[in-house]
């Protein structure tokens, strides 16, 4: 298998602040901010082409998951007071803390999903301690407010794009982390990753070539999970240290959303 060791990547992040639920509006947590952020940050990607495509990749899981997110809150701010504003102002902002996300969502289940952290990482690995240790230590509860349970969840794999180059397809990796409130609401991790298949093995390089044939298709599944993608990519998002990686995947993204328990698994 063909292998390189990634380049350092330049940014080392301070930031994972979600979409906004009111993602439309200006400010540090809007759609606009953080496609600058993507923007900024696909620089790392030495490949000229790999780095297009990775930011074309990364606008269309933005975008999507914006959408999502400010869809729910488009119910939920009809029902809202003066005082449930003022009081969720940080949350409607993007700017509470992790827990705060939650407690909204608990009380307000017709938002559904809402996000409650993302980090950009185009190209860096190892992101461990800027968002999955600072949200899981924040969802600790000491006053068991929250109910929080850690899960042993298996993860699921699905493509989710196909890139305008050739042989290039985006893919979440998604695992239920936590479970809250009597596992009434779930808190899942979600990587995207970019697989270029030039340089792929060759089981996942046919898997991904009959997966674009039949995604020509009326009717593809892009919620069908993948055995295939799993076995290739589990070891590496795993264990994400600065050590060999495949030259056949790009990490993009990590986000975190909480969702009602029976929508978990629903396409985002």
């Amino acid at each position: 298998m063909s292998r390189e060791i990634p380049d350092e990547p330049t940014i080392r992040y301070a930031d994972h602040g979600p979409i906004a639920p009111d993602c439309w509006q200006p400010g540090p947590h809007s759609f606009d901010h953080a496609r600058e952020v993507i923007t900024e940050r696909v620089q790392n990607i030495r490949n000229k082409h790999k780095r297009h495509v990775a930011e074309v990749a990364l606008l269309g899981r933005l975008a999507a998951h914006s959408e999502r997110n400010h869809d729910g809150f488009s119910e939920v701010q009809q029902t809202l007071d003066e005082s449930a504003r003022q009081k969720y102002r940080a949350v409607i902002e993007g700017a509470a803390q992790v827990p705060d996300y939650i407690r909204f969502l608990h009380e307000y289940p017709k938002q559904r999903s809402i996000e409650v952290a993302r980090l950009i990482h185009p190209g860096d690995w190892d992101v461990r301690e800027s968002i999955d240790i600072p949200v899981r230590t924040m969802l600790v509860d000491p006053d068991n407010q929250l109910e929080t349970q850690f899960l042993a969840d298996d993860s699921r794999y699905k493509i989710v794009q196909f890139g305008e180059m050739f042989g290039m397809v985006t893919v979440d990796r998604k695992r239920d982390a936590m479970s809250h409130f009597g596992d009434a609401i779930l808190t899942v991790v979600r990587n995207s990753v970019l697989i270029d298949t030039n340089h792929a093995p060759d089981e996942l390089k046919d898997y991904i070539f009959q997966e674009m044939a039949a995604s020509m298709k009326p009717g593809y599944d892009y919620d069908r999970r993948s055995k295939v993608l799993q076995n290739a990519l589990e070891d590496h998002i795993r264990v994400r240290d600065t050590g060999e990686k495949p030259r056949w995947a790009i990490p993009l993204m990590t986000t975190y959303y909480a969702a009602l328990k029976k929508r978990s698994k629903s396409r985002s």
